[in-house]
């Protein structure tokens, strides 16, 4: 039976000991992944969650940019391994999913160095997933 990490108002991540794969909900998405899959997802959504932080909010009041301000207009996407298929995500979406999965490692990491889990249990960082064709970072702009 899976064991619940961390959960927020959008999703949650489980640990099963049986399979040693992680469950990640988030929204209407699930997957089970490795630990290393894990953390490579970790790494690439805490990347794009910089890059959005990173840009600068515009306070012109033309349309375009009132758009592109809208905090509930999906504009982020996140690629996948399948060419064909994006997650995209609100500003505050990308963000409370980076925070799920921060706090899902901390929690894996806490255990590994309380000597509940054993370290091969832990999860670290991977390279972020080569950028998609034509060198898109996944946020529209």
């Amino acid at each position: 039976m899976p064991r619940l990490l961390h959960h927020n108002t959008l999703g949650y991540v489980a640990h099963c000991p049986c399979t040693g794969y992680l469950q990640v909900c988030f929204g209407t998405m699930a997957l089970g992944a490795t630990r290393a899959e894990f953390a490579g997802l970790r790494e690439y959504v805490t990347q794009m969650a910089e890059l959005v932080r990173r840009r600068p909010a515009t306070t012109c009041e033309c349309p375009q940019c009132r758009a592109e301000n809208d905090p509930e207009a999906r504009r982020i996407g996140l690629r996948t391994p399948l060419q064909s298929l994006s997650l995209v995500l609100t500003r505050a979406e990308l963000f409370a999913f980076e925070h799920l999965l921060d706090t899902a490692v901390l929690l894996l990491e806490a255990e590994v160095i309380l000597g509940l889990a054993p370290p091969h249990e832990a999860v670290g960082r991977t390279h972020r997933p080569p950028a998609a064709e034509g060198g898109s970072d996944g946020v529209c702009y």
